[in-house]
């Protein structure tokens, strides 16, 4: 019957479960019907959100890129000082810009030293066209993991050039396409050892720019003469110049700063530098760029802080002569119809960093005379009382040595041409674009009287030297000139009035000159 066969089925599938139990097979069971819809709509909308994503991506892409500057060439000429010459042609001194380079070719970049920068920078630089993909992506794995684009940029030499060469350092997806995309017009236009050179030759190394001046700044060798060590130092600066540099500065005491050294006076290396420069020649050796031997002596250098590591030299200080060629130069410029300057900055500028050669009128025999007389102690008097009570006085105020000495100041001028041969403006010069007493407007004072007074009087034979005045209190006009002191001493002669500097004697004397002849002297 129909119940009955129900009942045998019934029975049929519980022996059926009873048995898979026994087997220890749990009973199967078809995915849900909804699971499986669901599944399939996800990885549909998956799809298309992706499709999306990449369309939109590639749309923002082109747009940045449509409004991307061109590759200007010229951008990748050098920033080089200005060079002053004297009168002859001769070098006098360097106008320090705000890059302080030498130019090297990259021939005379020894191998080790090229390998340094490539090896920690691009490995694969002679591979890729501009764009390293494999870096970028691993670059793009960070941002993604974490959530911050502070990390490694994954920027190729070529890209690092065009950054340095094109555009700002903000840290900005848009900023990084439109490097990319610049980078390969790049590598369309130079070779890769154009590409190499230039960058190392624009590269900060935080006190110099590029690698020959780095070299001469901090080991005091010319770029051929690097050691593996030392190129290890130099190529972990450019990370980030200001705290990878290889000396640390403290603050010595208040408002004095000084780089850190040790009890023996030797320099500190910098632990972020050590670390990276030990990174450096560990890469270099994976890459079989270094022997074993070349490593261990390098890696036993650095650790031991034993690579020769200088101080920057001390920038160079403008003489008084430069200091006011300086001055009249940007002056020039900025009145020029051959210049359109907006602002002395942007004069200054180009003046400073332009490679340009001054041919000034120095003569450097006058100027070796001017820097050896005010040298000498010897022929300035001594300090006087109450310039030692001021000295002390302003000291005790300001809490450091001021010490008022008696100064000086002289300009030499070639009465040939009317050229300025020499000048000096003061004992001591400890900065560049100081005090010049030879150009700052001083009252003359009582210099005046030989000039306009006493020469053409006795020239003129207004009177002699032996003509004699009343030294008494006079009123020309409402006009009461007085003696230093208000001391009066009745007749007195022209030679005792110049002597004694009265200034009764000089008026009635120039009196007798007449405004005339004064003002044509």
């Amino acid at each position: 019957s129909e119940a009955n066969q129900q009942h045998f089925a019934k029975d049929k599938e519980e022996q059926k479960m009873s048995n898979n139990k026994e087997k220890g097979n749990k009973p199967k069971k078809k995915p849900a019907k909804k699971f499986t819809f669901f599944l399939k709509w996800f990885f549909i909308v998956l799809l298309i959100l992706t499709l999306l994503g990449t369309i939109l991506g590639v749309a923002l892409a082109y747009s940045w890129i449509k409004d991307a500057p061109v590759l200007d060439m010229s951008n990748f000429e050098y920033i080089e000082p200005t060079s002053v010459v004297d009168k002859n042609g001769d070098f006098y001194q360097e106008l320090q810009g705000k890059e302080k380079r030498d130019i090297v070719d990259i021939d005379d970049v020894p191998e080790h030293v090229k390998n340094a920068f490539i090896d920690i920078e691009d490995e694969r630089f002679d591979a890729h066209n501009g764009v390293d993909i494999q870096g970028l992506t691993r670059a793009a794995l960070n941002v993604v993991t974490t959530r911050s684009l502070d990390g490694p940029g994954g920027s190729t030499i070529t890209q690092q050039l065009i950054k340095l060469t094109h555009l700002t350092p903000d840290k900005k997806i848009e900023r990084k396409v439109i490097e990319m995309y610049l980078a390969i017009q790049l590598e369309r236009e130079w070779t890769k050892e154009q590409i190499l050179e230039s960058y190392l030759n624009k590269v900060g190394f935080a006190n110099a720019w590029g690698i020959q001046a780095a070299s001469q700044t901090y080991f005091r060798k010319d770029v051929k003469d690097l050691s593996i060590a030392q190129a290890a130092v130099l190529s972990s600066i450019i990370k980030s110049p200001t705290n990878y540099k290889p000396y640390l500065i403290e603050e010595v005491e208040e408002g004095v700063y000084d780089i850190k050294k040790d009890e023996s006076g030797k320099i500190i290396h910098n632990e972020k530098n050590l670390s990276r420069a030990l990174a450096v020649i560990e890469k270099m050796k994976e890459l079989n760029h270094v022997t074993s031997e070349e490593y261990d002596l390098a890696k036993e250098q650095l650790k031991n802080n034993d690579f020769d590591l200088h101080e920057p030299a001390e920038t160079e200080i403008y003489s008084y002569f430069t200091d006011e060629l300086y001055i009249q130069i940007v002056d020039d410029i900025m009145e020029s119809d051959k210049f359109n300057f907006d602002s002395k900055e942007q004069a200054q500028n180009y003046l400073l960093n332009s490679g340009l050669t001054v041919h000034s009128t120095i003569d450097l025999k006058v100027q070796s005379v001017l820097d050896e007389k005010f040298a000498d102690d010897n022929l300035f008097p001594s300090q006087s009382n109450a310039a030692k009570q001021a000295s002390k006085a302003m000291s005790d105020s300001l809490g450091k040595e001021v010490n008022y000495m008696p100064e000086g100041a002289m300009t030499i001028i070639d009465n040939s041409d009317g050229s300025v041969a020499g000048m000096i403006g003061g004992r001591n010069k400890e900065k560049s674009r100081s005090l010049n007493r030879a150009t700052e407007k001083y009252q003359v004072g009582s210099s005046t009287k030989p000039l306009t007074v006493y020469g053409p009087g006795i020239e003129t034979n207004a009177f002699t030297l032996g003509t004699t005045y009343d030294d008494v209190p006079i009123n020309i006009n409402g006009w009461k000139p007085k003696n230093s002191g208000n001391s009066y001493e009745g007749m007195t002669t022209v030679r005792e009035g110049l002597r004694r500097s009265r200034n009764t004697i000089a008026v009635q004397a120039w009196h007798d000159v007449g405004l005339e002849n004064s003002v044509k002297y």
